[in-house]
């Protein structure tokens, strides 16, 4: 299953985010790190992430991976909401499209799918 979100995340970053950048796991004597490669400048790290990528992509990758996982997991006969909470705002206004397209196009949340930013207004995308 780790496979599946790994190929999820990296197909999404690239396809429909287009970000230069790839998604890893470590094994498991290291405790299934998260490791992120900058495909452009071959940067690879597993620690101290947010010393060498910045917040928006290490959010983008965080909402990724809990929306593959959620895939694997989802029952379809089920109710579902959606909470967004104020991560959305780190991400730059690009992306922050892109998550929201992706949300509506590519999950069943669909039309119940909202953003409230900290700035206190309601964004439909």
């Amino acid at each position: 299953k780790y496979d599946f979100i790994i190929d999820n995340v990296n197909i999404e970053l690239s396809a429909f985010f287009y970000e230069p950048i790839e998604f890893s796991l470590g094994d498991a004597t290291n405790g299934y790190e998260i490791v992120l490669k900058n495909k452009e400048t071959q940067l690879s790290r597993s620690l101290e992430l947010d010393k060498f990528f910045n917040e928006a992509i290490i959010n983008l990758v965080q909402l990724l991976i809990w929306f593959s996982a959620v895939q694997l997991a989802e029952d379809n006969t089920k109710k579902c909401i959606i909470v967004l909470d104020d991560f959305i705002t780190s991400l730059d206004t690009a992306n922050r499209a892109y998550v929201m397209r992706y949300i509506l196009t590519f999950t069943r949340f669909g039309s119940r799918t909202f953003c409230w930013s900290i700035r206190k207004d309601i964004r439909y995308y």
